[in-house]
């Protein structure tokens, strides 16, 4: 990641001030243990110009030890050979410095680690050949290799807990992807939810309209008033009915819960339904068991089945008798709803056509949301001919053994 510019120029100025402070050191440090001599050869300005040439060359080296720390501490550790052979008992700050950006500016931890253990023994050895060659500068050897072991430590350390911050740092930032993507999931998953029981509220309730005021028309055009005033009384109660499921599903959306918008449906409104198929001329026979201790949104899934099949008997089948059983089984809602369909469609372009469901195609929406819905709570959904008579046969099984009863 970039830094800022105020940042990056601070950085660079730190790093200049670093360089002159360092090299200014290597060429004015105090001489370690006693005062000692060169050796003949290297005494005068030879010698002197020497040890300086070998300070600068270490120094300015230190400029580039973030980028080639490998590269940086053996020139470091070159220079510093020459400087402690030119100038007696010199301490070597420019390559304690390499060393520790050795070991913390590696790119890769092994590398780094051998950098450091490396430049480590050979700056060791540079002292042994020192103290052999100025015998006086003998008594800070320890000093020299405890300095030099703490650089390399300190560097490999620093890398070590740099390398765990990044790691920590790219976790909290999977894991906020995750969290990301998990709610935009439980979102996706919302939107299905409420797609589907906006689909079933309005498909079952603008289905019993569209048939009974279908039927209305007709009753008027024929002078049958009774039959028209029968059939438009089911269109208000359905219509009614839909807007307070409407009502109370946005009560559910702004507030969170049911509250004042009534209780959800659920398995204990399946006689109402009932009653509302037999107004629009669907006659139902209800078959519940006990269904007392079923999870509210399970109940809720299994309404939902069975009034996803009514409303297509109504659409497809109207005037066919039907029959809903709903029991417990297993730790598992068990349903299962099946028309009488006769051969002729009681009302004109009711009838559904052999081997397609009262739904449409087999893929159509309505039987998609109920297979989702289904699916949703671990469970199976069929649909198909019944078989032992003409019209189609629903079953779905529900389980509910990891739901809280509700």
């Amino acid at each position: 990641m970039s830094q800022p510019a105020p940042r990056r120029r601070w950085a660079r100025a730190g790093n200049v001030l670093l360089v002159v402070l360092v090299t200014a050191l290597q060429l004015a440090a105090p001489r370690a243990g006693s005062p000692a001599r060169p050796a003949e050869v290297l005494a005068g300005v030879a010698g002197e110009t020497m040890g300086v040439a070998a300070a600068l060359i270490g120094g300015v080296a230190l400029w580039w030890r973030r980028s080639r720390p490998v590269s940086v501490l053996a020139v470091c550790v070159a220079a510093y050979a020459v400087n402690a052979v030119a100038v007696p008992g010199v301490a070597p700050y420019a390559g304690w410095l390499a060393l520790y950006a050795a070991g913390a500016y590696g790119r890769r931890a092994a590398r780094a680690w051998y950098a450091a253990a490396a430049g480590g023994a050979a700056l060791v050895a540079v002292f042994a050949a020192s103290a052999l060659l100025y015998p006086k500068t003998a008594g800070e050897l320890p000093l020299l290799i405890a300095v030099t072991v703490i650089a390399a430590l300190t560097g490999t350390v620093v890398r070590s807990r740099r390398a765990q911050l990044a790691a920590l740092r790219d976790r909290a930032g999977a894991l906020e992807r995750e969290r990301v993507s998990a709610e935009a999931r439980a979102a996706a998953e919302e939107r299905l939810r409420i797609a589907r029981d906006v689909h079933d509220l309005v498909g079952h309730g603008l289905s019993a309209i569209a048939v009974q005021s279908s039927t209305a028309r007709l009753a008027l055009d024929a002078g049958k008033v009774e039959t028209a005033r029968t059939a438009l009384a089911a269109v208000e109660s359905a219509s009614r009915a839909a807007l307070g499921e409407m009502r109370q599903l946005l009560g559910v959306l702004r507030a969170g819960d049911a509250g004042e918008h009534g209780r959800a449906l659920g398995l204990g409104d399946l006689q109402r339904l009932a009653g509302g198929m037999s107004r629009q001329g669907v006659m139902v026979t209800l078959r519940a068991g006990e269904v007392g201790e079923v999870p509210g949104a399970v109940s809720l899934a299994a309404y939902r089945v069975v009034q996803e099949a009514l409303t297509n008997v109504v659409k497809h089948a109207g005037g066919s008798r039907v029959t809903v059983e709903v029991g417990v089984s297993g730790g598992a809602v068990l349903v299962t709803v099946e028309d009488y369909a006769g051969p002729a469609a009681p009302q004109a372009g009711a009838g559904h056509p052999a081997g397609e469901p009262p739904g449409g195609r087999a893929g159509g929406a309505g039987l998609a949301g109920m297979r989702e819905r289904v699916a949703g709570f671990g469970g199976e959904l069929s649909a198909g001919p019944a078989g032992d008579h003409p019209g189609w046969r629903v079953r779905a099984r529900i389980p509910y053994g990891g739901q809280d009863a509700g």
